[in-house]
């Protein structure tokens, strides 16, 4: 119980932090202002209707392929000074001990990556007051622009038919939220790891090259390479657009997904925290 309570001190460390970093407001005004980009006309038609529009738009958030970077972005901007070893760690290490400090950082990138996803439902809901209505079904403004895309406008959100049928609201959503999650603790995994390993920021290259294998996959490298592709651009299992849950063969399913998403971001904070613990320490100079 002692050494949870250090793991939970090191990883609350970095959340005190927020208040003073840049990244951390650029993440959040980038999260406001897509949001508003999203949802400003959905929001409109269902005042014009007089009607509320229930909190599943999440489900349908991240379809275009330029928005998945976007997010992916976002999620290493947020992790990019990993493993977050600034001039404070050396005393915090001292106190804690080496590995309830390295879980304590892992622990954070769990929490940071599920604060991040929170914020983009909340921010949904917040943008589209007061026209909100709460419902377990999608709703007539959902089910509607599901039927007639047009009806958004120049929302980049879509929830189409297929999803409606093959999905409940909270489903698509709490399911979307899964795996926003698990893609950003992967990224964040990546970073952290791989700035461990070369003690520079190798992290931020290697996720970001993940981010373009995404976009890649969707343009030329579908017609170059195939459809394999898809099976190793994680960011694009952000949206359920990305998986196979309506028949498409071609894509990978929602298993495989978790399960890569899960496996590999536990190997790399495996391997990670084996080599932080043998390795002499390297603390960076305060990162805004």
């Amino acid at each position: 119980m002692h050494s949870f309570k250090k793991v939970v001190l090191c990883a609350c460390s970095n959340f005190r932090k927020w208040k003073f970093s840049a990244r951390v407001y650029m993440v959040g005004l980038t999260v406001l202002i897509f949001g508003f980009w999203s949802v400003a006309d959905i929001s409109q038609y269902a005042a014009s209707r007089g009607l509320g529009v229930t909190p599943w738009l999440l489900s349908g958030y991240y379809f275009m392929p330029t928005l998945l970077s976007v997010y992916g972005f976002l999620v290493i901007m947020l992790f990019s000074n990993a493993p977050f070893s600034d001039s404070h760690a050396p005393f915090l290490v001292v106190r804690t001990g080496r590995l309830p400090w390295i879980l304590g950082q892992i622990l954070y990138i769990f929490l940071a990556a599920f604060l991040l996803v929170f914020l983009h439902f909340c921010m949904i809901i917040l943008l589209c007051l007061p026209n909100v209505g709460f419902s377990s079904d999608w709703g007539t403004i959902i089910r509607s622009i599901a039927i007639d895309p047009s009806l958004a406008g120049m929302s980049t959100i879509l929830v189409n038919s297929e999803m409606v049928g093959a999905f409940t609201g909270p489903e698509a959503t709490l399911l979307t939220m899964l795996l926003m999650w698990l893609v950003a603790v992967f990224l964040g995994a990546v970073v952290f790891a791989f700035n461990i390993i070369s003690g520079k920021n190798t992290g931020i290259v290697i996720a970001g090259f993940f981010v373009f294998i995404s976009f890649f996959s969707n343009y030329m490298g579908q017609l170059v390479f195939g459809s394999w592709l898809q099976y190793i651009a994680p960011v694009n299992w952000c949206s359920l657009y990305g998986l196979s849950w309506n028949g498409n063969s071609t894509l990978p399913g929602i298993p495989y997904a978790i399960s890569v998403l899960s496996i590999g971001s536990i190997v790399l904070f495996i391997l990670s925290g084996v080599i932080y613990c043998k390795k002499d320490m390297v603390f960076r100079k305060e990162e805004l």
